[in-house]
């Protein structure tokens, strides 16, 4: 984070550094091992182990439970103190990050990167609730126009307060058809971003530590009319070729690639899935 603060004016840096903090916290995150089957518990405790210089792990119930617990909680541990350190950067990183993410000048790809890591911090920052983190920094209680929920951290409050998510969602409004009907390099990048857009979007609707806290998150975002946003969306009102228009009952990977069919295809169920986390939002849900 403080090499990031300190290559602000650096692109080539920048992405460098947007990229590898984007795989360090996938990496950190994960389901709980208390949740998976015990085969499963068995060859995970088995592999760590062995990777550990470890002999043949105990696998009695009471050893094996032992060592789930204490390996969960060393993951809680890492994911809170990541959430910790995102939540009281929110603001900078927000700054930083989003200024690449929202700018439609910038390299299609750079944006992209940009996008999935705000997602990614979203996500992060979701596990420790906002009275935890500095200063209990969060937006008020009851969901406002403009406003986070309060259990959803400092840097969904920092999204907010920095517009974000009405930027994504009026630069998706505005996408024309023109870009998913482009030559195939120039198209397969559009998708790439209004991908993580969606992405982001979807992150912001489900941030927050626990199921009320996701509510109040998807209440928040619904308030800033998504869903007329989504539905003025002319690159999403298009019809794919028929199956069999590409020429061959079996085309080729590159043909297939470059159809509208494939673009729809990664863009639609983004959508859907977008649309599904918003679903319990209304009062009337």
């Amino acid at each position: 984070l403080e090499l990031l603060a300190r290559a602000r004016g650096v692109q080539a840096v920048r992405v460098q550094l947007y990229a590898g903090l984007l795989q360090f916290l996938q990496f950190c995150r994960g389901s709980k091992l208390s949740s998976c089957s015990p085969v499963v518990l068995e060859a995970v405790v088995e592999g760590w182990a062995g990777g550990n210089g470890g002999g043949a792990p105990a696998t009695t119930p009471g050893a094996l439970g032992s060592l789930v617990a204490r390996l969960d909680a060393t993951q809680e541990a890492i994911e809170r103190g990541n959430a910790a350190l995102v939540n009281e950067a929110g603001p900078l990183l927000v700054e930083i990050v989003a200024r690449d993410g929202l700018d439609s000048g910038a390299p299609q790809l750079q944006q992209a990167v940009a996008l999935h890591l705000l997602a990614a911090l979203v996500s992060a920052a979701s596990a420790v609730p906002a009275a935890a983190t500095a200063g209990g920094a969060g937006a008020p209680a009851s969901p406002a126009p403009g406003h986070a929920a309060a259990s959803s951290g400092s840097l969904v409050a920092a999204l907010y307060a920095q517009n974000v998510p009405q930027a994504l969602l009026q630069g998706l409004a505005g996408v024309p058809q023109a870009v998913l009907v482009a030559p195939a390099r120039t198209s397969r990048r559009a998708v790439f971003v209004i991908e993580a857009q969606l992405g982001l979007l979807l992150a912001l609707a489900q941030a927050g530590d626990g199921a009320r806290a996701r509510q109040l998150s998807a209440q928040a975002l619904y308030s800033l009319q998504p869903l007329q946003y989504l539905t003025g969306c002319r690159a999403l009102d298009l019809e794919p070729e028929e199956p069999g228009a590409l020429g061959t009952a079996h085309p080729s990977l590159g043909a297939q690639l470059d159809s509208l069919r494939y673009r729809l295809q990664h863009l639609v169920p983004a959508c859907l899935r977008l649309v599904l986390g918003l679903a319990g939002a209304p009062p009337e849900a």
